[in-house]
């Protein structure tokens, strides 16, 4: 229920919200987590309704942000795409985009 106390209407599967939602908490944690990051912790998730009954979610974390070698932030959105990496640099991520 958003803030004036309606429920907007999300036409999608449960286990692909769980998905999608497990995937950022996930990585927000683990960028939290980072040496060097932010002491205060703090995932923000709020389903705001439009005038056409959608459903924006605004998803926010206190994380350090995308690493800096990502030239195309909109990458991070690709099926595949990720910078997680084992100590030999083979990538171990999931890549199941943003």
């Amino acid at each position: 229920m958003n803030s004036n106390g309606t429920n907007p209407r999300i036409l999608a599967f449960e286990i692909d919200l769980d998905s999608n939602f497990n995937n950022l908490i996930l990585n927000s944690i683990e960028a939290m987590l980072l040496p060097g990051s932010s002491e205060c912790r703090k995932i923000s998730i709020t389903v705001l309704e439009t005038e056409n009954n959608e459903a924006w979610i605004d998803y926010r974390d206190t994380g350090p942000g995308l690493h800096e070698p990502i030239r195309y932030p909109n990458r991070v959105f690709e099926f595949s795409f990720s910078t997680k990496a084992d100590s030999t640099g083979n990538p171990i991520g999931s890549g199941l985009g943003l």
